[in-house]
Formats: structure tokens, C-alpha cells, sequence
């Protein structure tokens, strides 16, 4: 079972992807809610309400924390006027916005809202947005460090351990795990009642008319209007700025299936798996992507981990003590201090004492919260893998690899001693043991020995008596 853990909003007219963000029905309601989430093992569901007074609101023990209230991959934005163009199809209306990637929920020229896909982008081109109208949808520009389809397998493996307590790409995944978003869906968990499935949705039906969720777009009129279905709630969703709960107007509409198993069933088309990478691309990879161009940051662990980031954090503040990854980057620059690099490109040891830095903050964050301690462990997999494989200085720096080509373990701690040194020995406010499975993804390169187009990632996993906890490693960039 799944925890929402964080997600991302972004209001224009409308709104970009990312599921269950909550600041607007927060606002609303006069304050933030968070819901209390829990080490992976243990099941339940965050329960982030839509009129949360200021502060947590206990929702039971989950896999991954519960996903922080607010916005995610950008800025919150006041709403804006309706878009200047008049809609007619995807393809014309992106057109006219200048938009070839991503997708969005908008109000036309007319003040009509439309749920539009616009592309994918090919190559090492990555969805760049726009400050207008924030992620999700722009232009495909750019330049992706992660160039080999392995790599990505591999961090969205380690975003399953977290978030679903497997090592694999969760594209069948629907639950509606009662966090008052609807169902929570696919490998980064969109959700029906906060604007973003709707998207994925919109995606799969342009890439394959008549597919198996198509009966779930409801009866729209010829305004686009619709008593039931994705369409109605995402009306409701827009036009109350509350997240939507209930799924029995989607479930009516299953017509003896259930849309649990139809979003299994989608999974097998290729289609709907692209379109799952294609959005969570533009929400969340986009922005990290952006942060790792800003400062010539190429390895595939610290691009991996600011996605994760991006998608667990959000990349704006909530407020001054619930912190996205852009302030948790700020505060990596000043522990680094004198001498950071302002370009970090073929710096390799120096990225991973940057990153060392920002695995550190974003414990700390989590640590202080009594919703995220239970997932803290999370941040120990990837810092450990980072000490593993960085050298003692920079001298030379190539000693050094955060290219992601070795196993990656899970079995480390961030501040509980029951597996000998934590990460983090000090400096964290609590020391909670998540009992988080042990998961090993490794690089399977039986298909070739040097042609890393066929390379595949794998992972396997650990259980009960089988499973063995370790000592951290030491820091080689303290």
C-alpha cells in the first residue's frame, strides 16, 4: 500500500501536474495539513485533509511519510488569465502556446478549461518550462546527463523502495489509499482528484484512442462539462481549488470492471507507460534537470537524487520550517562553504561533497518532522551509495563515480545504531529505525559487456531473518 508523500501544483488558470499537493484546499480551509506517513513495512495511508488547521495531521503508519501539503515543482502562482489562445485540439493549442512537451490543465482564451497534452521530448532534451506557467509543459531544450535507459531504471527503482516497498517500476499500480485525493496512481503516484492524472489520462488517450481507462473520461458536453468521471472531478477540483476525495462518480463508470484493475490492465500497453515517464518527467525531472544545469552537475546519483527530491520535497517552501529542495540546496552551498565550485562540471569530487551535503539536509528536514522520521532511511541508501563510491579527495577527481553503474543497497540507517554507525550520527533530532526492507538494484549487463544500450537495471529484496542491516560507511567528504 501506498503513502502520498509529497506532491506538486502549480496554479495558472490552471494547474500543473503532481498529485495530492494541498496547499490551495489548505488555504482555503485556513491552514496546512500533513499527513503522518511511516517506515515502509508497515502499510496505512497518509491522511491529508482539505482544512487542516496549521500543522500534521496523524493518518496512520505508510510506506513513505506521507507527502508534504503545498506546492511541488515550482513556484505557487497566483491564478492567471485565461490562456490567449482559443482551444479547438491538443495539437493546435499547444501550438498556438508555443508548448511541444508536458501537459497541463488550462482555461482557453474563452475562459473554457481543457486538459491538453502537447509531446515528449526525444533524445537528451528534457521539458523546459516557462516562469509563466511553471512545470509541466513547455519546450523540449536542454541537455539530460541520464542517457542510457538503465540509469533511469535504476532511480526509479530507488523511488519504488520509498514509495512502495518493491525495487520496481510501479506503472499498474491504483489504490485509493483515503488521503482525500482520490486514487493514487502509477510509478509516482498521480492521483485522480488533484489534477494530474487527468493528464496521463489525456496522454493515453492521444497516444491510443479507445484504450481501457477511455470510459473514465465521463460524459462531457460539447462545453466539456461533465456530471461524472476524471472530467467532472477535475472540474470540481479546479473550480472549488479542493481536492477531490470521492471516486464513486469514477467507479460508476467501470461498467462491471473496477479502475484498479483497468490501470493494471493500461499497464501492459507501452503507450500508457510512456506517458507515465513522459509526466513525471515534466513535473519533477524537468525541474532537478534544470538545478543540475544551473551548476554543471552530471553525475546520474545526485540528477537521481534531486528528482527524488523534487518529487518527495517540492521544490518551494511550504513555509519557513517545511522546506522544498530549492532551500535544502541553499543550505548544501553554505555547509560547503568557501571554495565551492560555481560550475561543477568535470568536478566529480566535488559534486558528491555537494550532494553529501544536500542528502545531510534533506535528513535533518525529515528527521524534525514527526510524519517524514518514519522514511528517513531512505536518504541512507543513496549516501551511502555516495560514500561507497567517492574517493578520499580530489586528487585525481575521476577517482571518484557517481555514475550509478554498481549495486545500491538499501540497508543502511540514517540515525538509529541498530545496524552499528548511522549515517548520521549527530545532528539529527531523532533516532527512529524505519524497519525498511533491505533491496539491492544492480546493473545487469549480461546482453553486452561494454554497449550500455542494453544494459538493464534489476533489483532483488531481502525478507524477514534473510535480511542484514550495516554500518554506514565513513564520509570520505566531511
Amino acid at each position: 500500500m501506498r503513502t502520498n508523500y509529497r506532491s506538486a501544483l502549480i496554479f495558472l488558470s490552471a494547474v500543473c501536474a503532481g498529485c495530492g499537493t494541498d496547499n490551495h484546499s489548505a488555504i482555503a480551509a485556513g491552514g496546512a495539513a500533513q499527513g503522518e506517513g511511516g517506515g515502509n513495512e508497515s502499510g496505512g495511508t497518509s491522511n491529508v485533509s482539505s482544512g487542516g488547521a496549521g500543522g500534521d495531521t496523524a493518518g496512520g503508519a505508510g510506506k513513505s511519510g506521507g507527502k508534504k501539503s503545498g506546492v511541488g515543482g515550482a513556484p505557487l502562482f497566483t491564478p492567471e488569465p485565461n490562456a490567449k489562445c482559443a482551444y479547438t485540439d491538443d495539437q493546435s493549442f499547444c501550438a498556438c502556446m508555443g508548448w511541444n512537451c508536458g501537459g497541463t490543465s488550462i482555461n482557453d482564451s474563452s475562459g473554457s478549461l481543457h486538459s491538453v497534452y502537447c509531446g515528449s521530448c526525444a533524445g537528451a532534451e528534457y521539458c523546459e518550462s516557462t516562469p509563466e506557467f511553471g512545470v509541466g509543459v513547455g519546450s523540449c531544450g536542454g541537455s539530460n546527463p541520464l542517457v542510457y535507459a538503465w540509469q533511469r531504471q535504476k532511480i526509479d527503482m530507488l523511488v519504488a523502495m520509498a514509495e512502495n516497498d518493491n525495487v520496481r517500476v510501479n506503472y499498474d499500480y491504483a489504490e485509493d489509499i483515503h488521503d482525500g485525493r482520490g486514487y493514487t496512481i502509477g510509478k509516482v503516484g498521480f492521483c485522480s482528484g488533484t489534477g494530474d492524472f487527468i493528464v496521463v489520462a489525456r496522454c493515453y488517450d492521444s497516444l491510443k484512442p479507445g484504450n481501457v481507462l477511455a470510459k473514465y473520461w465521463g460524459h462531457p458536453d460539447a462545453s466539456g462539462q461533465s456530471p461524472d468521471g476524471l472530467v467532472h472531478e477535475n472540474d470540481l477540483f479546479f473550480g472549488t481549488h479542493q481536492n477531490q476525495g470521492d471516486t464513486t462518480l469514477i467507479d460508476s463508470l467501470a461498467a462491471g470492471s473496477s479502475f484498479v484493475a483497468d490501470c493494471a490492465s493500461a499497464a501492459a500497453d507501452a503507450e500508457y507507460r510512456q506517458c507515465q515517464d513522459t509526466l513525471a518527467d515534466a513535473d519533477y525531472l524537468a525541474t532537478a534537470l534544470q538545478h543540475a544545469s544551473e551548476r554543471g552537475l552530471k553525475g546520474a546519483l545526485t540528477i537521481g537524487f534531486l528528482y527524488d527530491s523534487e518529487l518527495n520535497l517540492g521544490d518551494e517552501d511550504d513555509s519557513p520550517t517545511v522546506l522544498g529542495a530549492k532551500s535544502i540546496m541553499a543550505k548544501a552551498d553554505a555547509d560547503y562553504g568557501a571554495g565551492m565550485p560555481s560550475d561543477f562540471t568535470d568536478k566529480p569530487w566535488e559534486e558528491s561533497r555537494w550532494l553529501g551535503f544536500v542528502i545531510k539536509e534533506r535528513a535533518i528536514l525529515m528527521a524534525g518532522n514527526r510524519s517524514w522520521k518514519k522514511a528517513n532511511d531512505q536518504n541512507a541508501t543513496w549516501e551511502a551509495a555516495r560514500r561507497l563510491h567517492t574517493a578520499l579527495s580530489n586528487d585525481p577527481e575521476n577517482a571518484t563515480d557517481l555514475g550509478m553503474d554498481y549495486d545500491i543497497a538499501s540497508q543502511y540507517k540514517a540515525s538509529a545504531s541498530s545496524a552499528g554507525t548511522p549515517c548520521w550520527p549527530s545532528g539529527l533530532s531523532t533516532a527512529f529505525d524505519s524497519g525498511y526492507t533491505v533491496y539491492t538494484v544492480s546493473t545487469d549487463k549480461t546482453a553486452s559487456a561494454t554497449d550500455q544500450t542494453k544494459w538493464q537495471a534489476k533489483g532483488v529484496g531481502d525478507s524477514g531473518a534473510d535480511q542484514v542491516y550495516a554500518a554506514c560507511p565513513s564520509n570520505p567528504t566531511p
